[in-house]
């Protein structure tokens, strides 16, 4: 009888578990392939006042196009920026300013791996690429500075973390700067995809939990089921019915009058 009932129940668990494996993680939109930056903010970064004003950053572009960030020959949706100085003192050279995206993601105590395919390219040479900077909770923990990139040249890299993290909600934040202005005919482009979140802080998805305490249930039905099946003596709950049907006394006493 277990044999059996397996049989019907084992595709049943497998259509279950593909659609609880489908269910979108904890990160909305990490991957582009809505065909734009739903789930992401955009925000522009800020530096320290100069004489010549406020340090300030922001992007021409900001949209998903498709193209190869991974560099696996398969172009797809990605983010495309095209970053620089905006205020203060543009041209300097440095670290810069320019742009980036974030979203608060709800996060359980444990360990935390996040990735990012990054890429850059340029119509002309070009002394900055793009620095890419990937921040957890405003806090640096993955940077890569392209440098110099030629005309049509394509730079490819990965931003990586590995590190614990607490119970509650949490900023992944992705900036990219440059030393330099924006809107340029040589200005490089900047490329975000593949956003991933893995490890023991990610949260299962609840339709996997779900699951999950059902096909235990169920497993422990059925190995408690008897193999030549229920007898007229025994319940479903798997002990005799005899003990459910225990004789019932009632005596009545009359009360005496006030």
């Amino acid at each position: 009888m277990k044999t059996s009932s397996l049989k019907y129940l084992l595709p049943l668990f497998l259509f279950l578990f593909v659609v609880a494996d489908t269910t979108p993680a904890q990160l909305i939109n990490g991957n582009f392939e809505t065909g734009d930056l739903a789930g992401w903010t955009l925000f522009n970064t800020v530096g320290s006042n100069t004489s010549y004003g406020v340090e300030r950053g922001g992007t021409a572009l900001a949209q998903a196009v498709s193209f190869d960030t991974a560099g696996n020959g398969v172009p797809s949706y990605g983010a495309e920026f095209e970053v620089g100085e905006t205020a203060g003192v543009v041209g300097g050279g440095g670290l810069g300013q320019g742009a980036g995206i974030y979203q608060y993601v709800p996060l359980e105590a444990g360990q935390l791996n996040i990735s990012v395919s990054i890429a850059a390219t340029s119509p002309g040479n070009n002394a900055d690429a793009g620095t890419f900077e990937l921040l957890l909770d405003g806090n640096l923990v993955a940077r890569d500075a392209f440098g110099n990139i030629d005309v049509s040249q394509i730079l490819r890299s990965t931003l990586s973390y590995s590190g614990p993290v607490a119970a509650g909600m949490h900023q992944i934040a992705i900036d990219m700067r440059r030393g330099y202005g924006m809107g340029y005919g040589n200005t490089p482009c900047q490329f975000l995809d593949n956003v991933v979140l893995t490890g023991t802080s990610v949260p299962e998805p609840a339709e996997t939990r779900l699951l999950s305490q059902g096909l235990a249930t169920l497993a422990i039905g059925i190995r408690l089921r008897p193999a030549n099946g229920w007898s007229s003596a025994t319940s479903r709950t798997g002990f005799p019915t005899s003990i459910r049907r225990l004789p019932v006394s009632v005596t009545l006493q009359r009360l005496p009058e006030a």
